[in-house]
């Protein structure tokens, strides 16, 4: 969007040009966000970068010898008690922040683990289950790929993997195993059933035939992925999800 712009206006490519060029993209583009959806980014975030250098040292570990593996435990060891501090801290702020949370987690009966909360509190936090039709939802969570070859480019644009792995580990806690595409599907529907009653409006914009509102509710803007794929950050912000 930002190269695109700065070609339109002819700005240079300098921290200057891209100050210039976000003024001239329109208002549409940019996603309005409360401060409970910053205050559970930010923690995510956190949460996100700790998982992943703790599957890097994990990975190292199990290429390691036996005499070296003693030197990455604490480290390891480590790492886990922050990813547990943290997700506490995600499931306090999530249980206070979103209201369909509590709701949900007596609903799907995962109040007793820690790593569920965390990624339920993800999704919702992500995910626009309101008013995002079943469709959409499949596509960002990447719960199942197009059939045609042609279209693998297509697909990872649209296909939100952090989010992908935030449904199989709630899945997981779930059905308590090793968790099927379809089961994950399964989840996501009854998660969506449980959000859109515990919003007060007992059904969708969408299956009432009109159009999605402008704001869920948590008064973020509703998902539209035409506007986010073809270069705008609306609803779900790809820059969001970076970590």
């Amino acid at each position: 969007m930002l190269k695109r712009v700065r070609g339109e206006h002819k700005l240079p490519k300098s921290a200057r040009g891209d100050i210039k060029a976000l003024m001239n993209i329109e208002e549409r583009w940019f996603r309005r966000v409360t401060e409970d959806f910053l205050v559970l980014r930010r923690m995510i975030l956190a949460y996100r970068s700790l998982s992943k250098t703790c599957q890097q040292l994990m990975n190292k570990y199990s290429a390691l010898s036996d005499a070296e593996r003693e030197v990455l435990k604490p480290a390891i060891s480590s790492i886990e008690k922050q990813l547990k501090e943290m997700a506490k801290k995600i499931d306090e702020e999530a249980s206070r922040r979103l209201p369909a949370y509590n709701v949900l987690l007596e609903g799907l009966g995962i109040d007793g683990s820690l790593a569920g909360r965390e990624a339920l509190a993800e999704l919702l936090t992500y995910a626009d289950f309101v008013n995002s039709s079943l469709r959409e939802l499949k596509k960002l969570l990447g719960l199942y790929k197009p059939t045609s070859s042609s279209r693998r480019e297509y697909w990872r644009r649209i296909y939100n993997g952090r989010l992908h792995r935030a449904v199989t580990r709630l899945a997981m806690t779930y059905y308590k195993n090793r968790p099927s595409g379809r089961q994950c599907w399964e989840l996501v529907k009854k998660v969506k059933q449980l959000v859109v009653t515990a919003s007060g409006t007992g059904i969708s914009s969408r299956q009432r035939g009109g159009k999605p509102q402008n704001s869920t509710h948590r008064g973020l803007p509703h998902f539209n992925r035409r506007n986010i794929f073809s270069g705008g950050l609306r609803a779900i912000n790809p820059g969001a999800w970076s970590s």
